[in-house]
């Protein structure tokens, strides 16, 4: 048995929260480069439509194969994603791949990290920030393509 997994539950108010965006008619997706049966096992429980990791066999992981995944699975274009990260590396693979992106900040990264990666990206306090960092009606502004 992986003991560390039993670690992995969700805060009651983070999924409190993943739950209200669902009933608001969003869908809600894990997007990580832990191993795929890890990541799955850990959000069997978690208020997920979509749990997507690491596959060393196939290569297949976070970024470009993981967003063609979810647009093949759920029907939903880039151009309404919005892919929330807490590196500035997840900040580059959102650019890369056409998706619009939130910076969550955490004690890994500061302000000024994700700034060096785009200057006027909208970094998150919170998960429950999303919803001030939003336009009219929950929309979101596409993301900018590489120049």
């Amino acid at each position: 048995k992986d003991c560390y997994l039993d670690a992995g539950a969700l805060a009651g108010p983070t999924a409190a929260l993943l739950r209200g965006w669902r009933a608001q008619g969003r869908r809600v997706a894990i997007s990580s480069n832990n191993m795929a049966i890890y990541v799955t096992r850990l959000a069997r429980d978690w208020p997920v439509d979509v749990a997507l990791g690491y596959s060393r066999d196939s290569g297949f992981g976070k970024g470009e194969p993981h967003f063609a995944r979810l647009e093949a699975v759920t029907g939903i274009g880039r151009a309404d994603m919005l892919f929330i990260g807490d590196s500035p590396n997840d900040a580059r693979i959102a650019r890369r791949c056409g998706v619009a992106f939130r910076a969550l900040l955490t004690e890994a990264f500061t302000h000024a990290d994700f700034a060096a990666v785009d200057p006027d990206i909208i970094v998150l306090p919170s998960l429950d920030a999303l919803n001030h960092s939003l336009g009219d009606e929950g929309a979101v502004q596409p993301a900018l393509p590489d120049q």
